[in-house]
């Protein structure tokens, strides 16, 4: 259902004058928030000193997304565990069914609910799609991914938080409808295409860094050896 701005005028939007937003198209003259007010005074708290027109149609766009929807356009937040293998080291990766990023291998976790924690969340997420406990959890770093969406405008945002723990447990794959399976994989040899944010953490060298003091607690290594940082491959190519 991907809809453009007049297709969204052809709808019931009866909260704003039709004729006026079909206006909108010669209004390229009213450049800013302070005479687009004077045309649509009940958008006033929206459209500051500098708002423009596609400001405007960015607003009825949202309106009629949340409507026909149920959806918002706000960022949803998650957060995603990296888990890894006692003895080993290697990192807990699934393949996707069934959603956005369908076929890409991500980590276990999911959406923050309200009123819970993010680490309350990581360790509901990870019993719920692997039925692993984990333990000493520490915060890795955060990331920003975007998926495209035809009925959100083109496209979702997902701020995820980044955890790192530690398991002696084997997964079991307990969401076979939204995953192929759970399995280990060596930091050096990671499989493709990962997963949305995932790939932007694992881009970043302090991330890196991190992720070797943790795993350096088992194993000791000179986490800032040029060559151990870029030993993850996190390239897509």
């Amino acid at each position: 259902m991907s809809k453009d701005f007049m297709s969204v005028l052809n709808e019931d939007f009866d909260i704003y004058d039709k004729e006026q937003l079909l206006a909108l198209n010669d209004f390229e003259q009213y450049h800013n928030g302070e005479k687009l007010k004077g045309f649509f005074p009940e958008l006033e708290h929206v459209l500051t000193p500098y708002a423009t027109v596609e400001t405007l149609k960015d607003r009825i766009y949202r309106e009629w997304i949340e409507r026909h929807t149920g959806e918002t356009m706000t960022p949803k937040v998650g957060v995603g565990a990296f888990i890894f293998q006692k003895d080993t080291n290697k990192l807990l990766l699934g393949k996707r069914l069934g959603s956005h990023g369908e076929g890409e291998y991500s980590l276990p976790g999911g959406h923050i609910d309200l009123g819970d924690t993010s680490e309350k969340t990581l360790h509901k997420e990870v019993k719920e799609e692997t039925n692993l406990k984990v333990y000493d959890v520490v915060q890795l770093g955060w990331a920003d991914a975007f998926f495209p969406d035809a009925d959100l405008k083109g496209k979702r945002q997902y701020i995820t938080l980044f955890y790192m723990s530690t398991t002696d447990g084997e997964p079991q794959n307990l969401e076979p409808l939204k995953n192929v399976g759970w399995d280990w994989y060596d930091l050096s040899n990671l499989p493709k295409p990962l997963f949305g944010g995932l790939v932007s953490l694992l881009g970043d060298i302090k991330a890196r860094v991190k992720i070797f003091e943790y795993i350096g607690k088992h194993e000791k290594i000179n986490y800032w050896n040029g060559e151990v940082l870029n030993a993850i491959n996190c390239s897509q190519k």
